[in-house]
Parts: structure tokens; C-alpha cells; sequence
């Protein structure tokens, strides 16, 4: 920001600071960190890459990532302008810095390019892949993420291709090109048919890539889609190939037969070499210049509101001035980078991905064992079939939250207001999010108002009507009630809300009445009240807003003589917003402009601000239109000034859901595991932990173990390093650890984490914290038994039982009636097994009794112990009461399985 010092505080051993300054991280991955740096010899910002973990194969791959990269001296390949080694020995490569976004970033605002445009690019990047291939090298990795667009100082597109990591020199990849359990590196939506089959990478190889690079880029997207990588390689290599023209009929003949050339099955039907394409896409040039008026390598003011390139580079070179201007004077005490100039460009920097798919990445995860508090094992045997100890009802969530001491809490569309009971009182939280929760009325808004912090609420799709009670959270500056069931008399509830700014009702069943009663909100700037029925009739009462400055009347009634007396009657406005409103063509929006020059009334006025492109992104997300959303959060993060870093995790969450939704889960991944390593890196531990926990979530939704492990160990590290030894985040962390590790049967890491939590139950001293003990003992003890370790087992269940029994004297929880379930079944199940049959019984019936000690006992637990019951009443000839009781099991499990009959009976006092 300006006036205040951005340079980063880093260790010398890490960045060589005698020379380049730090200003930003830009670029982070699994193995290294980019930063932003000004050169104080020769005062020009560079970019420096470092590896953040050193080892002699990536010592030698970032060697030969320079080696390569500064030998080849094309205008689009990155220049390397320095190699060398920290105090601390930690390699460094500076490179140049290129104000950019790449053209995966163009797409996803774009949707596809003009034929004369793609034209142009395509030009450029084979030409910079024939330099490649003439020195030796491939680059492995094409796709529009890989390449960087920008603008040269005569304000022409200009390119750079990136993440030399993934090149080979051609006698290297002729050892190791791999698949099918040999290593392959590339991404499988542009991987060829030929590295399906293990062939020899060749210039064939990367002419393939290039022509999925251009599939995408004209029609929008790639040649072939699917669930998994594996299924992408088959279409790749058995799939027919839909012709580009189809999805794009205005596609030339020659361009068509150009890229399907490119994607030819049979490697021999290829063009031969990148130069044999960069020849054949010269020539289309040429033809596409003789139909056509003016030259394609040329870009003119004129065409700039409705050319990508104008509007690009446009953009890109203010950006660039922007930060010229910023840096001009960097060395005089005072002045500074404007971090809204970083920001803005983050997407399009120096980035290279540290990242190279392995095998594991192109098969489908075998699906990983049920994740439970008890081991696979316990299901192979009919006395304990599907015994888990279930801890997450319904506030789980909310009461993770009030753990985690969370910013931003978004709560499950199974929330009600009950749950909402946890969050009382908590000065953490600052935002809640809340979606398709029917379940939650206006009773929500009393736990809200005990929030002192809560600064945002979004409830779309809940069951919110009348607004009673909002008023009492008085220091809410955003409300979002989209699709609810609010009336026009709802927004007499909205007096007292002096600090809010933004206001977001949209399809819901309001009319001009509601902004009658609406009371004058003296902050309010920023409303949207698309797809509602509003006349010309609610104007007046819009002007009692003072202070409006973005205003989104899209798909109203209201008309252009309507929004002229708006606009006339208002001193801050700035935006309106008209879209899908048929009375506000091009023509009448141009009469506008001329009248208001200083009002914004294009029909994506609203994203021209950080607000509008967020609403806007929501509501792309919320309809499903998956790609446009995810377009707009990277937009988000771009324009958002870097202090509001809960909101930044907002959109970086978004972001890999879109990807997710896409389809690209591995992308998501990627994404979040990138986002959550900056995060810890700078010290912002709270986005870390939402973004690790995201990650985690992801991968187990994949079932992707090895992820779930990973991003585990990071939460636990944080929640070690920052809470403490023995807060309760840590213990939970290692039993969620030791849960992972035994549903793979890693049973001795499972054991460390289990025995580590233990150590943390002991510095627990409070009476209603029994439960912490209780926990790990149950784990160690059906790991034990599992092992057939019964007498060691037995010790522990023993405890567990005491332990529970105690505390459930104390405090009769839900968790402890929970935990006393697990040890008690577990207990049956080994004197069942040692035929202490009656011993067995009596444990099962205080079981029983405590399992139904509740209002609604859990049909699960009541299944398995009803089961336990009649298999030992049988085995003591007890046929007519064990026959009740297998019955009552059979009529448990049907409810399991259709989760929509009555809520279990608790048995009478005869049948126990």
C-alpha cells in the first residue's frame, strides 16, 4: 500500500538480499518460491526463484532448468539473467519479470479466441518450441497455463513460455519417457497418443500437445474430457476426435485441417517437425491477411472494446506503468509498491510448477479403506458389523470453528439453528456463510447478534423470512439473502444496520414496497437486486439511499427514464448495473454514457470493482456456470488490496471448488496445497488451516489417502506450532492422524499419534474434560485387538470403561455416551469370543441403557448392540428372546438403510 514499506523480511541464507530486494512471494510450489525482487545494481525488478528444500536431484534439476533456459536466447522463452548460490547454499536463478496473465486466465474470461487472434499466438508459441526442439530440447508440459501473455513496449502481444522443470534434453527423455507403471510427465489433457503407448518422445510428441493447445484455445476447450486422467489417455489414444468446426463453425477450412492434422492418432501423419507447423500456420497467416482487411500481427486502438488484444494489452500496459511509476523511486526511504499493481498481476508472473506427474497421477486412486475410528477388521466379523464411533453430529462443525478460532465460518446446508448455539459468543468470527439451509429461520439471528465481530453474513437459500432479530447484529457490513423467502414487510427489520455497505437480495419475491420500507442505511454503497420485480415506481425511495455507488437493477422492469432520475438524484454513484434488461441496448447505453460520462452503465459494470466481480462470481458459481466463476474468483484475488486475507482464502477456496466441479480435482488440489504452503509461509496460519482442512476434504472425497495423510500432517504441525503442545486443535489433529494411519493399517504410525494425543488427555485437568483420556485408549485398544493383542486390548478397554463411566456421571454427553458405546461393544465382542457369555450380556444391557438414555439413540449403535444380544442369548439357549432381538436388529437395519422411516424405539424393559 502506499506510503508504507512492502520489502519482505528474509533470511539472507534463503534469498541473496546483498543484491535483489524482496518485495513479494509470487509463485509458490511443493519445491520452491518465486519472489519479486528489485535489482539494487541495475534498478529494475526481477524475478527470483529458489528451491525451498535442497537435495543433490534437485540441486541438478534447477542446474539444468537454467542451463537450458539461458542457452536458448528466444524473445518468448524466459531469460535467465543470473544463477547462483545463497550464504546459506540454497540454489537461486533470477529471471526476468514479465507483466502478464496466462493464457489459461485469457481463456477462462474469454471462452475461446477469434481465428485471427489464436492465429497470432499460435504463431509465436511454435516458434518458441522450434527454437526448443532446435536445441535439443522438449518442453514436455504445453498447455495454456504454460504460457504467459503480455505486451513489448510498441504495445504488441508478446509471450513467454515457462516451467522449463518438466524439459528434457532429447537424449534424456529417450531413458525415461514411462507409462503404465513407467513415470510420465505432462499433463494428460495434452498428453499424446504416443506416451499412452510407452513410444519415444519425439517433435511428433510435442506437435500433438500443441494441437490440443489450439483445440482449446479455438473452440474452448480440450479434444477430449474425462472423470480421471486414465480415461483422458484412452479418448487420447481410442477416441475419435470432434472436428473443431463443430464447435466452432465460423473455424477457416485451412486452421480446421491444420489442428486435426496436428491430433492424428498415427504419430507418421503428424507434421514432422514444430518448424513444418510454424511453416504451415506462416502460410495460413498470409491467406487469412489477403481475405481480410489489415494486417492480424497488428493491433489497433479502434478495435480495443471489442478485440481481446486491445483490451489486453491495453490493461497489461497500464498495469506495467503502473508499477514502473511504483518502483521509479524505490530507493529513497519513503516510497513503495503498490501492492494493488502486485496483486493484480500475480496470475501472470514468472511461474514455474515444481511438479511432475508420476504414475499415481494418471491412475485412479484405488479407493482407500472407510475411514473409521475402528479398523476394517471389526466389519469381518457379524457381532460388531459397522461398528464406528461416529463423533460429528450436527454442531461438529460449528464447534470446529469455535476450536480453530476461525474468521470465516461456512456452515453445511444441514445446519439449524440449534447448532448455531456453539457459536455464541465468540469474538473470533467475522464472517458466515450459509447456503440451502432450510433448516434455519429467523431464530439464527439470535446466536448471530452474541457475535461482536461479525462483520458478514450470507444465509442464500435458507429459510430466513421476516428478518426479526438482524437488526440486533449491529456491525454487519455485508448481507447477502438471495433466493429466500423474504417479503416487502422484511426490510422494516433492516433498521438499525448503520454499518452496512452492502446489500445483496436477489430472485427472491420482493417488489418496489420493500425499498418503501426500506429505512435509510446511512453507509449503504453497494445493492443488487437482480431478477426482482421492481418498477420505475421504487426510484424515490432508492434515492433516500444516499450514498449508493454501485447499483444492480439487472433483469428488472425498471427503464432508462427510471435509472436517469436515479443517476441524476445521486452524487456518489459510479456503476449501474442493467444486465439481461432488454430496455438497455447498445444504443440507449451509449446515450447514457454521453450523459453521465463519469457513471459506468456497461452491462458488466459491477465487475469493475472488487465487489461486483465477487457478487457476480457467486452468482456464476451458484447457477453452475463452473468456468466464468472461476474466471472471476482469480479476478478477486488480483484486485484485492492483500489485507483482507480471510477474504482472499474466500476466493481460494472458490477457486478449487471450480476446478472440482470441472471435473480437474487434481487442479483443485494443486491450488489449495499452493495457496495453504503461502499462507503458512507468511504467517497467516488461519487461511493455512482453512485451506489445509479444504485440501484435506478434497483428497478424502477422492479417496486419496496419501493426500488426506499429508495435508493432516500439515494441520497438525500448525496446530502444534501455533496453539501449543496441549491445546485441544492438537489432540484432535493426532487422532485424525492416527484414524488415517489405521484405516491403511499402518498400525504403528497410527499407535505414535494415538500415544501422542494421550500424552496431551493428561494435561487436561478439568472435570468435564474426561473425555480426552478416553479417546486414545479406545483407538490403541482396537488396534490391539485387531493384532490380536487381546490381553493388551482388554487392558485398555478396561480403562476406557472406567474412564467413561466416570465422566458420564459428570458430564453425559453425546461424545462420551459415544465413546462408552465403542469400549462397551468392544467388550462384548471379547468375552462373547472367551465365552463369558454372561459377563457379556450384563455389559450389553448397560450399553443398551446408555445408548438409549437420549431422546433419539442412534440406530447404528442400537443395530450392533442388539445384534451382540441376540448372538449370545442364542448361544445361551435363550432362542425365544434371541429370535426378539434379531427381529428389532432387521427392523434397525432397514431404517439404516432408508433413512427416511421413524426414529428408533428404545426397547421395553422386558426385552432387556
Amino acid at each position: 500500500m502506499n506510503g508504507e514499506n512492502t520489502v519482505l523480511d528474509i533470511d539472507p541464507s534463503s534469498v541473496p538480499t546483498e543484491r535483489y530486494r524482496p518485495l513479494e512471494i509470487i509463485g509458490q510450489g511443493a519445491l520452491g518460491r518465486v519472489y519479486l525482487c528489485m535489482d539494487k545494481h541495475l534498478g529494475k525488478t526481477v524475478a527470483v526463484k529458489t528451491l525451498l528444500s535442497v537435495t543433490d536431484d534437485r540441486v541438478v534439476s534447477f542446474q539444468n532448468e537454467a542451463r537450458i533456459a539461458s542457452r536458448l536466447g528466444h524473445e518468448s522463452i524466459i531469460q535467465i539473467l543470473d544463477f547462483g548460490v545463497t550464504d546459506g547454499g540454497r540454489p537461486f536463478m533470477v529471471m526476468e519479470y514479465f507483466p502478464s496473465q496466462s493464457l489459461a486466465d485469457v481463456l477462462a474470461a474469454e471462452g475461446r479466441l477469434p481465428e485471427r487472434d489464436a492465429l497470432e499466438l499460435f504463431v509465436m508459441i511454435t516458434d518458441a518450441l522450434s527454437c526448443l526442439h532446435e536445441n535439443g530440447v522438449f518442453h514436455r508440459d504445453l498447455k495454456p497455463s504454460n504460457i504467459l501473455i503480455g505486451s513489448n513496449d510498441q504495445k504488441q502481444l508478446s509471450l513467454r513460455l515457462i516451467d522449463f522443470n518438466l524439459s528434457k534434453t532429447s537424449q534424456d527423455i529417450q531413458s525415461k519417457t514411462i507409462v503404465q507403471g513407467r513415470t510420465v510427465v505432462g499433463t494428460p489433457a495434452y498428453m499424446s497418443p504416443d506416451q499412452v503407448a510407452g513410444q519415444k518422445y519425439d517433435s511428433r510428441s510435442e506437435v500433438y500437445s500443441m494441437g490440443c493447445l489450439m483445440y482449446e484455445v479455438i473452440t474452448g476447450r480440450p479434444p477430449f474430457l474425462g472423470d480421471t486422467a486414465l480415461d483422458v489417455l484412452n479418448k487420447h489414444a481410442n477416441e475419435k476426435l470432434t472436428s473443431p468446426q463443430q464447435l466452432a463453425p465460423e473455424l477457416s477450412d485451412r486452421l480446421n485441417d491444420i489442428i486435426e492434422r496436428c491430433l492424428s492418432k498415427k504419430r507418421d501423419a503428424r507434421y514432422a517437425t514444430m518448424s513444418d507447423l510454424l511453416a504451415e500456420l506462416k502460410s495460413c497467416v498470409s491467406d487469412y491477411s489477403r481475405d481480410t482487411a489489415g494486417s492480424i500481427l497488428s493491433v489497433r486502438a479502434s478495435s480495443s472494446h471489442t478485440n481481446f488484444k486491445g483490451k489486453f494489452i491495453e490493461a497489461n500496459s497500464k498495469l506495467s506503468q503502473e508499477l514502473s511509476r511504483e518502483f521509479q523511486n524505490y530507493q529513497a526511504p519513503k516510497s513503495s509498491i503498490s501492492k494493488l499493481a502486485v496483486v493484480g498481476i500475480v496470475a501472470g508472473l514468472v511461474l514455474v510448477s515444481f511438479a511432475i506427474w508420476g504414475v499415481t497421477s494418471l491412475l485412479k486412486p484405488p479407493e482407500s479403506p472407510r475411514i473409521s475410528y475402528l479398523p476394517d477388521s471389526i466389519d469381518a466379523n457379524p457381532m460388531t458389523d459397522g461398528l464406528t464411533a461416529d463423533l460429528s453430529d450436527g454442531k461438529r462443525v460449528a464447534e470446529s470453528a469455535v476450536k480453530n478460532k476461525t474468521a470465516k465460518v461456512k456452515l453445511p446446508y444441514s445446519c439449524t439453528d440449534e447448532d448455531l448455539k456453539v457459536l455464541e459468543g465468540n469474538i473470533n468470527i467475522q464472517e458466515i456463510a450459509v447456503s440451502d439451509s432450510l433448516s434455519l429461520s429467523d431464530k439464527c439471528f439470535k446466536s448471530f447478534a452474541t457475535l461482536p465481530n461479525l462483520k458478514r453474513l450470507e444465509l442464500d437459500g435458507t429459510g430466513v423470512d421476516t428478518l426479526a432479530g438482524v437488526n440486533e447484529c449491529a456491525n454487519l457490513e455485508l448481507l447477502s439473502l438471495n433466493r429466500t423467502a423474504i417479503t416487502d414487510e422484511s426490510a422494516k427489520n433492516l433498521k438499525g444496520l448503520d454499518k452496512l455497505f452492502w446489500l445483496r437480495i436477489c430472485k427472491t419475491d420482493i417488489t418496489d414496497k420493500f425499498l418503501a420500507n426500506l429505512p435509510e442505511l446511512p453507509r449503504l454503497t453497494d445493492v443488487s437486486f437482480g431478477g426482482q420485480s421492481l418498477t420505475d415506481a421504487c426510484i424515490p425511495d432508492l434515492l433516500r439511499q444516499k450514498h449508493l455507488a454501485y447499483i444492480n437493477i439487472g433483469n428488472t422492469a425498471i427503464t432508462p427514464g427510471g435509472v436517469r432520475k436515479l443517476v441524476s438524484g445521486l452524487k456518489h454513484v459510479m456503476a449501474v448495473d442493467t444486465t439481461d434488461n432488454p430496455k438497455f441496448d447498445l444504443a440507449e447505453i451509449t446515450k447514457l454514457t454521453r450523459e453521465f460520462p463519469k457513471v459506468d452503465f456497461d452491462p458488466s459494470a459491477s465487475m469493475r470493482n472488487l465487489s461486483g466481480v465477487e457478487l457476480k462470481a457467486e452468482e456464476l458459481y451458484q447457477d453452475g456456470n463452473f468456468k466464468d466463476a472461476l474466471s472471476l474468483y482469480k479476478r478477486c484475488i488480483r484486485l484485492q488490496n492483500g489485507n483482507a486475507k480471510i477474504r482472499i482464502v474466500n476466493y481460494q477456496g472458490r477457486i478449487a471448488d471450480c476446478y472440482e466441479k470441472l471435473g480437474d480435482w487434481h487442479q483443485a488440489l494443486r491450488m489449495l496445497e499452493s495457496y495453504a504452503t503461502t499462507a503458512e509461509s507468511e504467517g497467516v496460519e488461519t487461511s493455512a488451516i482453512v485451506l489445509y482442512d479444504s485440501a484435506k476434504k478434497l483428497a478424502q472425497r477422492h479417496h486419496d489417502t496419501a493426500g488426506s495423510i499429508k495435508y493432516s500432517t500439515a494441520l497438525h504441525r500448525i496446530f502444534r506450532d501455533r496453539f501449543g503442545q496441549n491445546a485441544a486443535d492438537t489432540f484432535y489433529s493426532a487422532i485424525a492422524l492416527g484414524d488415517l494411519h489405521a484405516s491403511i493399517k499402518n498400525y504403528t504410525k497410527a499407535e505414535s499419534y494415538y500415544i501422542e494425543a494421550s500424552e496431551i488427555a493428561t494435561h487436561k485437568r478439568r472435570r468435564e474434560d474426561g473425555h480426552y483420556q478416553i479417546i486414545p485408549l479406545v483407538r490403541r485398544a482396537e488396534i490391539y485387538r485387531t493384532q490380536g493383542r487381546i490381553d493388551e486390548a482388554r487392558r485398555l478397554i478396561k480403562q476406557s470403561l472406567e474412564l467413561s463411566r466416570k465422566q458420564l456421571r459428570i458430564t453425559p454427553t453425546n461424545e462420551v455416551r459415544q465413546l462408552f458405546f465403542v469400549a462397551a461393544a468392544a467388550e462384548v465382542q471379547i468375552l462373547h469370543d472367551q465365552l463369558k457369555l454372561d459377563d457379556a450380556l450384563k455389559l450389553n444391557t448397560e450399553a443398551i441403557d446408555v445408548v438409549t438414555s437420549v431422546a433419539n439413540p442412534k440406530s447404528e449403535e442400537l443395530f450392533i448392540l442388539f445384534r451382540q444380544r441376540a448372538s449370545i442369548l442364542k448361544q445361551l439357549h435363550r432362542d425365544k428372546e434371541a429370535a426378539q432381538f434379531k427381529v428389532q436388529a432387521a427392523k434397525l437395519k432397514r431404517t439404516i438403510d432408508a433413512p427416511s422411516e421413524k426414529t428408533p424405539t428404545k426397547p421395553n424393559q422386558s426385552q432387556k
